[in-house]
């Protein structure tokens, strides 16, 4: 049983490699649960240091069991504090996280240029790296990893790109053709067409799929729109599968 939560492709691509022709599990369109399995894996994108809030959330609100949990992060530049995170909820629930792992992605935060070539040479990197920790996953491979977790440096973080940066505030441009696809991919359903344009609630969980897929590089985040060195989807995930990944 493997949980996943993508914007741009990147944890989608990872979960379904481990997953090698086994069903995987949407965290934006699964139902909060008990969850009973001999193995339960999660793979998410690394958000300002710690779980996506999606993320958090769906643990939360739901109750594992199994002989050997994973997880593995996909980031820019490392886990942060991404694994304590996960075990601090884990431990609520009286489950434990046994092994964690790391794979190097490019970046879709806006905030960090990223060169083709370095673009490519991250992701050439990635299919080894995922066989590594399929083989500790196979292998059950234990860790120990600390319930230790503070959110005070992630939500300086949050502050810092909502605020300052200004991905609180969204709009669309006169590029616009209100095709509707970013509401079709918004995993928080925080996007819906009026008048034919999209308008924004208050849930958004800056996955960032919205601004990255469209085509027509119709929205901005306050100051932060795509530019060449920060436009960044999986070149293996199509829009259509991020899209059905929802339903």
């Amino acid at each position: 049983m493997i949980f996943y939560f993508s914007g741009t492709g990147n944890s989608l691509y990872v979960a379904k490699k481990l997953a090698a022709g086994s069903d995987i599990i949407n965290i934006a369109s699964v139902v909060s649960g008990k969850f009973e399995d001999s193995e339960i894996g999660f793979v998410y994108p690394v958000h300002c240091g710690v779980l996506p809030k999606l993320v958090e959330k769906f643990i939360k609100e739901s109750e594992f069991k199994a002989d050997y949990i994973w997880a593995v992060a996909t980031a820019g530049g490392n886990e942060g504090k991404s694994y304590n995170h996960l075990q601090s909820l884990l431990k609520d629930e009286n489950a434990e996280l046994n092994y964690a792992a790391c794979i190097q992605m490019p970046d879709n935060s806006l905030a960090f240029k990223t060169s083709a070539a370095e673009k490519a040479k991250l992701l050439g990197a990635v299919d080894t790296r995922i066989m590594e920790i399929k083989n500790d996953i196979n292998g059950r491979v234990r860790k120990q990893y600390s319930a230790s977790y503070s959110p005070v440096a992630s939500n300086a973080m949050w502050f810092l790109f909502k605020h300052l940066f200004g991905l609180n505030l969204k709009y669309t441009g006169n590029t616009c053709v209100g095709c509707g696809q970013c509401a079709a991919l918004c995993p928080s359903k925080n996007i819906v067409l009026k008048n034919g344009r999209p308008t924004f609630g208050k849930n958004c969980c800056y996955c960032l799929a919205c601004i990255q897929w469209c085509q027509a590089q119709a929205i901005s985040f306050g100051r932060a729109k795509p530019t060449e060195l920060t436009a960044y989807t999986n070149p293996t995930v199509t829009v259509d599968e991020m899209i059905m990944r929802n339903k």
